[in-house]
């Protein structure tokens, strides 16, 4: 009798299986095409198929809207930078000059 496979961890890369024996692909590079399209090539984890491939990953649509405004996912958008979070931040560091003397 066979041990179940443990449940799939989390895993960054884009997971995908081999299109000719079904064993995982692992991401072997990656490049990006524009701001909305990356290609991806994999190489299969079984040694003994040993296919390489690519594959695209692509923008397709919007499900919920930034806060940032409305998107033309054709162009790129400057986003500016975050403010600080308390006044803390906004203030300079003292100068050597300024402290108190031992």
């Amino acid at each position: 009798m066979t041990k179940p496979k443990p449940p799939r961890k989390l895993i960054r890369d884009p997971f995908m299986r081999c299109p000719v024996c079904g064993a995982d692909g692992k991401v072997a590079a990656s490049k990006e095409i524009t701001h909305t399209l990356r290609r991806i090539y994999y190489r299969c984890e079984n040694v003994m198929c040993g296919q390489t491939w690519e594959a695209n990953l692509a923008y397709v649509k919007t499900l919920s809207p930034s806060a940032y405004g409305p998107v033309d996912p054709l162009r790129r958008k400057k986003i500016p930078p975050p403010e600080p979070a308390n006044d803390a931040a906004a203030l300079p560091a003292p100068s050597p000059k300024s402290l108190p003397e031992e």
